[in-house]
């Protein structure tokens, strides 16, 4: 459901349809970006136009929401129970806990985030000292680069809700590719998508999840996702840009791969027996500590049902299928994360 979430709820101004049209509107973005590092002594907060501004020297500067939740996290404030209050409430509340901070000479150091606007600057993000931004447009530039290797956004049934979504906060894009279809004995066979996402104002980490899928929907659900591997990265500090980097590289290696590597891969999983018996299946499973002993019975039991297809129950491949099966009926969304994370775990057990 990840993808229709985004299809479902993205407003207009926030779709696109081509790589090029939101690595337009990232740069544009990053184009109007400016960036200061503030000491609580260096800004104060006052009422603007009815509106909560944060003042630094003559300059009265509006916020974001997501700003305005971030700045009040700085400075030690809860914002829920006040995004419903006047601005005239709401400033003598956080000016109270901003001079608490000055006068304690609390020296932490914000990275501010602002954007040059038509109408002035506007605050984008508030962060702390060791955030590092990755901008959108540098996570965008690495996609557009895929389109000419069979790459594109899937078909959807609202012609400008394409799969690529960029606002103030995030960005999120998907990308399929349906030219070389996987051959994992089904009549439909397999294709292979991900998800890359990002926030270069703090509201989410970088992250890629790549998988195998049989069909996707008009609206963007997802049917028979297989292969699934999520990775997430917090924006903290150099390591951030260096795992950026590797985890780049390693979906490049993805995204390239020949349909007969996959075949090869889904070949071995299905002919590696984990165990000789359901019994012995669960134990090996559940003593590596990747699942367990009720999902891994669970998945056996969905393995066995769906056994012309993926092979026997008892296989890596087999077995994986049956979690990912059991994974997209599941509720809640760490639970569906965490058995995700299991068949990758279960099909390296083929290597």
């Amino acid at each position: 459901m990840t993808a229709h979430n985004q299809w479902a709820t993205r407003h207009k101004d926030e779709t696109f349809t081509s790589t090029s049209a939101i690595l337009d509107f990232c740069r544009e973005k990053r184009d109007k970006a400016r960036a200061a590092t503030l000491g609580f002594a260096d800004f104060d907060i006052e009422v603007h136009d009815d509106q909560v501004v944060l003042v630094k020297g003559s300059k009265k500067i509006g916020l974001t929401n997501w700003a305005f939740i971030q700045l009040c996290s700085r400075i030690g404030q809860k914002p829920s129970g006040l995004t419903d209050l006047p601005a005239d409430l709401i400033v003598p509340v956080l000016r109270y806990r901003l001079n608490d901070l000055v006068e304690r000479e609390d020296d932490r150091d914000s990275k501010v985030l602002f954007s040059q606007e038509r109408d002035g600057l506007i605050v984008r993000a508030f962060n702390g000292s060791q955030y590092t931004r990755v901008w959108d447009y540098q996570v965008v530039e690495r996609l557009a680069e895929l389109t000419v290797k069979g790459w594109d956004v899937p078909a959807a049934t609202k012609g400008s809700r394409k799969g690529l979504y960029c606002g103030d906060r995030d960005m999120f894009c998907f990308l399929v590719n349906e030219q070389f279809r996987i051959n994992d004995g089904s009549d439909q066979g397999l294709s292979r998508g991900f998800f890359i996402g990002n926030s270069e104002v703090g509201a989410a980490g970088y992250n890629i999840t790549t998988f195998l899928y049989r069909w996707i929907c008009g609206n963007h659900m997802i049917m028979g996702m297989r292969d699934v591997d999520k990775v997430n990265i917090r924006h903290v500090g150099e390591a951030d840009q260096k795992a950026m980097d590797a985890l780049t590289a390693q979906l490049d290696i993805y995204a390239n791969q020949s349909a007969s590597f996959l075949e090869e891969k889904i070949r071995k999983a299905k002919a590696f027996e984990i165990a000789d018996n359901e019994e012995d299946v669960v134990n090996t499973v559940f003593n590596k500590r990747i699942l367990p002993r009720r999902a891994i019975i669970a998945a056996l039991e969905e393995a066995a049902m769906h056994e012309e297809i993926d092979g026997s129950p008892w296989s890596a491949w087999g077995l994986a299928q049956g979690v990912s099966r059991i994974s997209q009926r599941e509720d809640h969304a760490s639970v569906r994360v965490n058995l995700d994370k299991s068949t990758e775990k279960i099909l390296a057990l083929a290597t």
